[in-house]
């Protein structure tokens, strides 16, 4: 180490000891010589090691996942020791570049992995990532995905698939539904974390954006093919909206109801139910992704988020106001600052990915199709549990519910437990716990999870 860093010195003092001069009209400044030939070497070397490091055998039992991602971020981390010892012996600011070249190799790869679901491609001359004089290579595919964020985004996918693993929200943790082994859990995050830094957590972000939306528009395409032009369901859905209008009270004949409706629809089922468990998949990597986003910035860069939470506080509370009294300021249209804003929280993890619209649904089928799927699962009430729902309802209206134990009327072996967070209810009947019942606000009827 001593012999190669003499020698990056004594070639440093010399190039640096070179005044600006002109090759026949072309200016030459040998430090930015220097600097664009490190800064090549450098974007050759890491998009090479990327590229290599992380392909992946979907055969492999256990993952190669978590193995390969370690390997990969202890050479990251080898690079970036590198530049950071070796920055004042040539006189450059190692980890600006490092930082500036990085991003630049793992945006653009996300970038052309997004151009699979683009009907007009972004091309390199387009690339505000690539670039002609320090180019980012191209290397050829190995398996469906042109990049290794997109290799890396579908082993994740691989492996949580919801078919065969269970997601413990408790622990943030998957686990294999057949051995109940951990198959892999937050710290696959923070290993990405490592690796790829903020850069790839957002790009493997975006890319998961661009996954859900395929997915909704394949399953629009199919409800369109299957609902829309099929008589018989949408005669079906239109008569569970009528005989569910209004959401106050308790269905009459439930069962028969949801059981009519269920088996005049089977055929949807298949499609329905893989397209929402896939979404679901995909929004669960996305929270991860977020929460570890967010746990890094508050520990590294505390004094960031800081900001960055009150400086959005500020514009919504001021965005708030003016729409109480519209003659207080409000951004403009050509005003860049929410956009701009934007890609610094979501950066920061400072966001909620479930609130994020990526396709606008206005079919009221739709929203009944969504609301026999939930149905399915509503159990079976006896006539005593729904004398004590009904008293519950009438009570929550005119009065607000205490936290306290409530018996209900006529059935003493009844006992309603109000939730500490006023949302939930326990229903007992005999000491035996029977279901629960998530609440609304006052004056709203009780709906069954």
């Amino acid at each position: 180490v001593a012999k190669l860093t003499h020698a990056i010195s004594i070639f440093t003092e010399g190039i640096l000891m070179m005044k600006t001069t002109l090759v026949g009209i072309i200016k030459v400044d040998p430090k930015q010589l220097l600097e664009d030939g490190i800064r090549k070497e450098l974007v050759k070397r890491v998009a090479l090691a990327l590229h290599r490091g992380l392909i992946f055998n979907p055969r492999a039992k256990p993952s190669e996942l978590m193995p390969k991602l370690k390997e990969m971020a202890a050479t990251m981390d080898g690079f970036h020791r590198s530049f950071e010892y070796i920055q004042d012996y040539v006189n450059i600011y190692g980890l600006k570049i490092w930082q500036e070249e990085v991003s630049r190799i793992i945006n653009y790869n996300v970038e052309q992995e997004c151009n699979n679901f683009l009907r007009t491609k972004i091309q390199d001359w387009q690339s505000i990532y690539q670039s002609t004089h320090i180019p980012i290579p191209k290397f050829t595919p190995v398996d469906e995905s042109v990049t290794f964020i997109g290799r890396l985004c579908r082993e994740i996918l691989r492996i949580t698939d919801p078919k065969i693993t269970c997601y413990i929200d408790q622990m943030n943790t998957w686990y294999d539904v057949k051995t109940h082994q951990e198959v892999t859990s937050s710290r696959l995050f923070s290993e990405i974390q490592d690796t790829l830094g903020t850069f790839g957590l957002n790009g493997l972000d975006r890319l998961l954006c661009f996954m859900i939306v395929k997915e909704l528009q394949n399953f629009l395409s199919m409800f369109q093919k299957n609902v829309l032009r099929d008589r018989t369901v949408q005669d079906t859905l239109k008569a569970l909206m009528n005989a569910v209008s209004p959401l106050k009270g308790i269905i009459a004949n439930s069962n028969k109801v949801y059981s009519a409706a269920i088996a005049k629809t089977q055929k949807i089922w298949t499609a329905y139910l893989d397209s929402i468990m896939k979404v679901g998949q995909m929004q669960i990597l996305r929270r991860q992704i977020t929460n570890e986003l967010n746990y890094s910035c508050r520990f590294d860069s505390k004094h960031l988020a800081a900001a960055l939470e009150n400086l959005n506080k500020a514009i919504l509370a001021d965005i708030e106001a003016h729409y109480q009294n519209p003659s207080l300021p409000y951004p403009k249209e050509d005003n860049t600052l929410l956009y701009e804003i934007t890609a610094y929280l979501e950066a920061a993890g400072i966001h909620n990915p479930l609130n994020k619209s990526v396709v606008q649904v206005t079919d009221q089928l739709v929203r009944s199709l969504c609301l026999l799927n939930i149905s399915q699962k509503i159990p079976e009430m006896p006539a005593d549990v729904v004398a004590a729902l009904m008293f519950l309802e009438d009570y929550i209206r005119y009065t607000k519910l205490p936290r306290k134990v409530s018996n209900a009327i006529g059935n003493k072996d009844i006992e309603v437990f109000a939730g500490t967070d006023d949302c939930s209810f326990l229903v007992k009947r005999r000491e035996k716990v029977m279901f629960e019942l998530p609440l609304g606000k006052a004056g709203r009827s009780l709906m069954v999870a």
